[in-house]
Formats: C-alpha cells, sequence, structure tokens
C-alpha cells in the first residue's frame, strides 16, 4: 500500500509502512512535478471555458433588475439537495439531468437564466446548451450561489 505524499515541489506515492514490500500503481512509480499536474488541469479549464464563451454569462446586477421586472426566468440546475440547501430568490429547481424532461413547463418567450456553483461549474454551461439547442433564449449567471451569498444578496431555503 502507498500513500500520496505532497511536498512543496513534488507529487509522489511512498510506502504506507517502512517495512517490507509495496505496490504502486504504474502512475506513480516515477515522480512528477506537481507544476506540470496543475499546470494541466488549469489549461483544460480554461480550454474549457474558452470554447464556451458564446454563452455569454449575465451579471447579478443585471439579473437582479430583470428578475423584478419578471423578464426572466431563473433556473437552478444543481442537484435538489443543494438547492434546498440555498437558492436565489425566484429561482426553480430544475437539475441538470431532469432539464429535457421540464422544457415544456418553461415559457419559451421569457429569456432563461442558468446558474450553478460558480464559473468553474460546468452545469450552468451544459443546461444553456441544452436549451439554445431547443430554441429557448438562454443565458447563464456569471457567479454562482456561493458568490451571490458572498456578495450578502439574500438567499433562500426550502425543505425541512
Amino acid at each position: 500500500m502507498a500513500v500520496l505524499h505532497v511536498d512543496r515541489e513534488r507529487i509522489r506515492f511512498r510506502p504506507a509502512h517502512l517495512d517490507g514490500p509495496h505496490e504502486r500503481p504504474p502512475e506513480a512509480r516515477s515522480e512528477v512535478p506537481r507544476a506540470r499536474l496543475l499546470g494541466r488541469d488549469v489549461k483544460a479549464t480554461r480550454g474549457f471555458l474558452a470554447a464556451n464563451a458564446q454563452l455569454e454569462p449575465i451579471d447579478e446586477v443585471a439579473l437582479r433588475a430583470r428578475v423584478r421586472k419578471g423578464e426572466v426566468t431563473l433556473l437552478d440546475v444543481r442537484p435538489p439537495e443543494e438547492f434546498a440547501s440555498g437558492h436565489i430568490p425566484g429561482a426553480v429547481s430544475v437539475p441538470l439531468p431532469e432539464l429535457a424532461k421540464q422544457l415544456a413547463k418553461l415559457p419559451k418567450r421569457r429569456e432563461v437564466v442558468a446558474y450553478c456553483r460558480g464559473p468553474y461549474c460546468v452545469l450552468a454551461i451544459e443546461a444553456v446548451k441544452q436549451l439554445r439547442a431547443r430554441g429557448f433564449k438562454a443565458v447563464r449567471l456569471e457567479d454562482g450561489v456561493l458568490d451571490w451569498a458572498a456578495m450578502g444578496l439574500p438567499l433562500e431555503r426550502t425543505g425541512a
């Protein structure tokens, strides 16, 4: 058995015990510089977001004004448990896996704003893609529900 050891320079597997043989997975047989691993993750995330840049976000100031005027349908596409623990006032819970089944319930003439956990969460991006593919005008909220709360804006809670 091996344990993951992280120091300033490298990520490597070390034996969980000092005596006796141990097995290491193939990817752990050589030391891998941590910066290269992190760089790969950052590059992949930036690439995904750049590829979806045409799915322009809406900021919270614009959203609040449009929700007050009844101009948009606000969709929370996170799992139901997360919605229940706190969501933006006026939001409707439509978890991403259920979106296709719920489309008939959404007003097609009103713009849809989808949000999830934050700018690096792909749920809202995927929801906007699905909605647009089915003829809806849709954008994503630039910030997530935690960002909303961090700005001191109110959240609603549902459930027990």
